[in-house]
């Protein structure tokens, strides 16, 4: 999948000294929310092994030229393994699928409402970069149930794509110019976002194009996972969402990446072998655009500007 393996490095940053301000905040997050069912003194043993863990990071030589991404994936597993919770996030998940998924109909309608096919496409593509913004500090808002999500408004609130830092106008363009019909891995971000991502799939399939999805096995922050999918899939909203366009629902396959991103380094076979066959790979987000670099297939990306 990769030009030159031996150049390839997961991740565009370095964990030092950027990334640690950046991330390590956002990983012990992911820790409060594993451990909080544990007894005190097992939550108080966890934090002081994390801690210990981040001290070694910053002093080992061996350690410090790691990318980000290769600590992220050594801290949620390390949080697994002092937590025993395999998905200490179902929760909230669950939360923002049940605020998504009433939103398909109208995000459809609003697609459905452009005057030509190009237009709707264009409009697609807006609403699946729009929903990029659900990034893990708005995922994390959802932790008071009192607190609604008002899912529609946030999706359909205007992109300044002046501030994108992404292939918007390369994905409408060919997608829109272009005869031929598509082999897409379509490589996707949050939890939330993949609702939203749906209806930019459910329209490239209508329009004859063959759409494979890819997801985590294990779970990252709340990056999606299969396990996301096959509750969201199940569904009967999802369902009908899905029999109203005459179209099935997409094939689901694992990365085999284990941080947030796509690690090229664990992927797993199915991905070598769509990998391999794809004419097109869209990647959703921040953490697939300094991951997923080199490649030996057409590339496009689609994430909003990160001051990173």
């Amino acid at each position: 999948l990769v030009r030159d393996p031996r150049r390839y490095r997961p991740g565009l940053t370095s964990w030092l000294p950027i990334a640690k301000e950046r991330y390590v905040g956002q990983l012990r997050a992911c820790l409060e929310l594993a451990i909080r069912s544990l007894p005190e003194l097992h939550q108080s043993h966890a934090r002081h092994t994390f801690e210990q863990f981040v001290t070694r990071v910053d002093q080992d030589a061996a350690l410090r030229g790691f990318s980000a991404r290769q600590v992220e994936g050594m801290a949620f597993e390390l949080i697994r393994r002092v937590s025993g919770r395999r998905w200490p996030l179902d929760e909230l998940k669950q939360r923002w699928h049940d605020a998504a998924i009433p939103a398909l109909p109208e995000l459809w309608k609003d697609v459905q409402s452009q005057p030509t096919e190009d237009a709707r496409l264009r409009r697609a593509i807006e609403l699946a970069v729009a929903g990029n913004q659900f990034g893990f500090e708005e995922f994390l808002k959802v932790q008071d149930p009192a607190r609604p999500i008002d899912f529609l408004t946030l999706t359909s609130a205007p992109i300044p794509f002046e501030s994108t830092q992404d292939h918007f106008e390369d994905v409408w363009q060919r997608l829109a110019s272009s005869g031929r019909k598509e082999r897409i891995l379509y490589v996707l971000d949050n939890v939330g976002e993949e609702v939203v991502d749906l209806v930019l799939i459910r329209l490239l399939l209508q329009q004859g194009h063959e759409v494979i999805v890819v997801a985590h096995g294990e779970e990252a922050a709340n990056d999606t996972t299969v396990r996301d999918l096959q509750r969201l899939f199940r569904d009967p909203r999802v369902w009908r969402f899905s029999a109203e366009g005459k179209v099935r629902l997409p094939k689901v396959i694992e990365s085999g990446s284990t941080t947030r991103g796509t690690d090229l380094r664990t992927v797993s076979a199915a991905l070598q072998k769509e990998g391999s066959r794809a004419t097109l790979i869209i990647a959703k987000g921040e953490g697939n655009r300094g991951t997923l670099r080199g490649v030996t297939r057409d590339l496009v990306n689609t994430t909003l500007q990160v001051p990173f």
